[in-house]
């Protein structure tokens, strides 16, 4: 096996674990249960993913300005990554966005004897959300 063609086999390797982290930072986004720990999900399985990505993207063309551009990206990711989420998630909690609770489930079914709507203001959804209240 060659040198070019060991690059091509772990750039393709590295591009569906990039793939599968950003996949993974989709469903985060959807099924994680308040905005917080949808940040955190999202954020760290996100910038794996663009990691991996660009890797590849610089194994793959073996330029050097190509790796380059790629470390480039992932500096700057890996820079402003962690700053976006904390100002989302300051913007949130001024906002008065609730955090679930320890223990408690993602507020999908109300406890047994709780008013209809308890899910609702468990999970912070409502008027943000489209929701009206009657």
């Amino acid at each position: 096996m060659t040198l070019s063609a060991l690059a091509t086999w772990i750039s393709n390797l590295l591009l569906v674990l990039g793939g599968l982290a950003s996949l993974l930072a989709a469903f985060s986004l959807v099924r994680l249960p308040d905005v917080y720990t949808r940040l955190h999900g999202a954020a760290k399985a996100g910038t794996l993913g663009v990691f991996t990505v660009m890797t590849a993207a610089g194994l793959h063309f073996g330029d050097h300005i190509t790796a380059i551009e790629a470390l480039v990206v992932v500096v700057f990711l890996f820079l402003t990554a962690p700053i976006a989420t904390h100002l989302v998630a300051r913007a949130a909690r001024a906002a008065g966005v609730p955090m679930i609770q320890a223990g408690a489930d993602s507020g999908s079914t109300p406890p047994p004897g709780a008013a209809p709507d308890a899910a609702v203001r468990a999970t912070g959804a409502g008027e943000r959300d489209g929701a009206t209240r009657e």
